[in-house]
């Protein structure tokens, strides 16, 4: 839902490819469905807004209690359905009470910006009073602060750019790769591992065949399992036959649970060097690690053995929380002693435990 600061921040700018702004509902519902495909079909990275009660030039007249011609959220998704979109957009309708202006209420359409670009319509769409339609099969975007006439449609560039966007050709391999991780179904497994992405098998992840298999893998995070003996597989991420990118998985407790090799941070104090490991939440690896073998349950390891954060700033922050001897939340470091050359982690008492090390085979 829209909050004040957005909504105010929506009303001090001009119209443009995500913001249209009416004075009151449309009288013809065709008329609606000509904006939203406008909108809906615009070049613009974000949401798109339709804001209903305020003039071009985003001043706020409110709209009317009474007004037949409103609509929930509930009575668009009705409309859209009835119009017979291609894809139905995704949309919100929320009503604000602007403050400091007289507490008059304006109605906020968002529209969120999705790769499924081009819509339009399978059924001609009748203007109730005029001779307009909105066409079947016809593409309608927005150029600055002007919608496709409903008479026209949008230039060759711009539907080739809508399609290559519907299938993520404007990105590349990493990027399509990235955005394919996040469809945990999308891929085919094979013995417990993701091998392609059915949807478009050139993507794929490959053992490498060259590193393959390693034994006898140590990082301290490992040894908090009561089986500190930890092994690991090199895979290759490939478009076509070119190595996008290459990652370790390690097999920690017996093969009990499995890990992408995590990001790592260091610093040191005059008694101790330390380590941090973490994942970012929804970043490349958290989403990797997602994919592979989704969240590791750790009810063997004696703490969880890699932190979970939200920002690498949050992970420069704890850091700055080593240095300073202010951590709050031990999860992830790991200290080596300078003197003894030994690991230790802190328990949830905060006391310090040695880190097993596992015997090389």
């Amino acid at each position: 839902m829209i909050i004040d600061q957005q909504l105010n921040q929506l009303l001090n700018q001009k119209e443009s490819e995500f913001l249209d702004f009416k004075l009151k509902w449309h009288e013809d519902n065709a008329e609606l469905i000509h904006d939203i495909l406008c909108l809906s079909n615009s070049n613009f990275e974000g949401p798109r807004f339709l804001i209903i009660g305020a003039s071009d030039e985003g001043v706020v007249e409110g709209v009317s209690e009474n007004d037949k011609t409103r609509k929930t959220q509930a009575q668009l998704y009705d409309l859209i359905g009835n119009s017979n979109f291609n894809i139905i957009p995704e949309l919100r309708v929320s009503t604000v009470k602007v403050n400091n202006r007289s507490n008059k209420k304006i109605d906020v359409i968002q529209i969120e910006n999705k790769p499924e670009k081009p819509y339009f319509l399978l059924k001609d769409k009748k203007f109730r009073n005029k001779n307009k339609v909105v066409r079947t099969g016809v593409v309608y975007s927005r150029l600055a602060d002007r919608n496709t006439p409903i008479n026209s449609c949008v230039d060759d560039k711009k539907l080739e750019k809508m399609f290559l966007e519907r299938f993520s050709l404007h990105l590349t391999p990493t990027e399509r790769f990235n955005r394919y991780l996040c469809d945990l179904k999308g891929w085919q497994i094979q013995e417990g591992i993701p091998t392609f992405y059915q949807k478009y098998p050139e993507f794929t992840i490959k053992e490498d065949s060259e590193e393959g298999f390693f034994k006898n893998y140590f990082e301290p995070w490992v040894g908090v399992y009561p089986d500190a003996h930890a092994t690991g597989h090199t895979y290759n991420i490939m478009y076509h036959s070119t190595i996008l990118d290459q990652r370790r998985v390690i097999f920690c407790d017996g093969c009990r649970v499995k890990y992408i090799e995590p990001k790592i941070k260091y610093t040191e104090d005059n008694c101790y060097f330390y380590r941090f490991y973490y994942y970012i939440f929804d970043s490349y690896l958290y989403n990797l690690q997602q994919l592979f073998f989704g969240s590791p349950t750790d009810t063997r390891a004696y703490v969880s053995p890699i932190a979970f954060v939200e920002s690498e700033k949050k992970a420069e922050r704890i850091i700055l929380e080593i240095q300073s001897n202010q951590v709050k939340d031990n999860t992830g470091i790991y200290l080596l002693e300078k003197s003894s050359r030994k690991w230790f982690y802190k328990n949830h008492n905060n006391s310090l435990k040695e880190v097993v090390k596992a015997q090389s085979n």
